[in-house]
């Protein structure tokens, strides 16, 4: 679990350097001064990162 929210913070950096993906969203909304759709994308992937930090936490408590 920890790996998959590793990836997913990473790939959101990548992707601001042109690889697509969401980083790449938030780049060309910000070039284009849409900034209620920054802050869309920045809240999804915040909720994104929540969601399976809880979801891994409860797979933990289940384990242990």
């Amino acid at each position: 679990m920890y790996r998959l929210e590793c990836a997913i913070r990473s790939s959101s950096v990548l992707s601001f350097v042109g690889l697509g993906g969401i980083g790449f969203r938030i780049q060309m909304a910000l070039q284009d001064m849409r900034f209620e759709e920054v802050w869309t994308y920045l809240i999804f992937l915040i909720l994104l990162i929540f969601i399976i930090d809880q979801w891994s936490a409860r797979i933990r408590g289940i384990l242990s």
